[in-house]
């Protein structure tokens, strides 16, 4: 049975479009078995299935267990032939990958080519200061709309200069 040779990974910076590529690209492209971020199951990674999950936490978020690289091939394999996936190229999309110390993504890299073969890394930045504004409208987007935020009281949007006061005048936040 013909196991993927290559993990793709993309690890993007937050506001660099990584939602945009997980809904409109990964998940919808007929080559691309696509591993998981945007499916509505909450908890570490949000994979595809709980069976993806497993195969991947000790690759990708617990790099500090031992790893089992042939119980982990197995699984890889089962997977595969079980979703239909021989032939299609791998790809989970986590931003939060990025956000960790060298020695753990050195780690995390060195066990996915342990089991898969092969790791290519996309990371996409942005220029931090067009994140600011990206950033703001993101809040005053979902905040105008959802309404879930007490911190705002009344009011359906907050000025840029409130946005990046922390915590928010009047607000009750428990530290």
């Amino acid at each position: 049975m013909k196991i993927p040779t290559t993990l793709h990974l993309h690890v993007g910076q937050p506001k660099t479009g990584s939602t945009t590529l997980q809904k409109a690209l990964l998940r919808r492209h007929p080559d691309i078995f696509y591993l998981g971020q945007y499916v509505p199951r909450k908890g570490p990674g949000n994979c595809l299935s709980e069976e993806i999950y497993q195969l991947l936490r000790p690759l990708l978020w617990d790099v500090s267990a031992p790893l089992d690289v042939d119980h982990s091939r197995q699984q890889l394999a089962r997977i595969s032939a079980a979703a239909g996936a021989t032939g299609k190229v791998w790809v989970g999309s986590w931003e939060g990958l990025i956000q960790r110390p060298p020695a753990m993504i050195r780690e995390m890299v060195q066990r996915v080519h342990a089991v898969f073969g092969g790791c290519r890394i996309l990371l996409t930045l942005r220029n931090p200061l067009a994140r600011i504004p990206s950033e703001y409208l993101e809040n005053l987007k979902s905040h105008f709309i959802k309404g879930v935020n007490p911190w705002m009281g009344p009011l359906p949007y907050i000025d840029i200069e409130q946005c990046f006061i922390w915590p928010p005048r009047g607000s009750i936040w428990r530290i």
